[in-house]
């Protein structure tokens, strides 16, 4: 009776560290699996016009050049707020695309991620250029 115990116990440890291994590799794969939360923010701009822009800058960020359809490279950010807009020369005009804003409480600050500001033309816009973020 006494070994059939001992034997019993074996099966039952064995068994346990059996199910506690399994319990591990499934939380592992879990945790692997998920998504880490962007730790980033990057922001590129695209000319969806059809003019080419010179001396574009948004967010306090120089962009250069962008031609008609192109799209420029990521640059890093710490914040931008979350009003879309940019500073382009056009032929030898400096033009606005985007939303102005005056006014009080202060506005909120992108979240963490890829982003697009994308530029268009718009004519019920003041400028005839207007912008939007896009979340990549």
């Amino acid at each position: 009776m006494q070994h059939f115990v001992i034997i019993v116990c074996l099966i039952k440890k064995n068994a346990m560290k059996a199910i506690i291994l399994t319990l591990l590799i499934a939380i592992v794969t879990i945790q692997a699996c998920t998504k880490p939360k962007d730790s980033f923010l990057q922001l590129r701009v695209k000319n969806s016009t059809t003019i080419n822009f010179t001396n574009t800058s948004t967010a306090g960020a120089e962009f250069g050049s962008i031609n008609a359809g192109a799209v420029t490279g990521y640059k890093n950010f710490d914040q931008i707020v979350a009003m879309p807009g940019a500073n382009f020369i056009s032929a030898k005009d400096t033009t606005y695309a985007g939303s102005l804003y005056c006014g009080t409480p202060p506005l909120p600050y992108l979240e963490n991620g890829k982003y697009t500001l994308e530029i268009f033309a718009d004519a019920g816009s003041y400028t005839g250029y207007n912008a939007k973020f896009i979340k990549d």
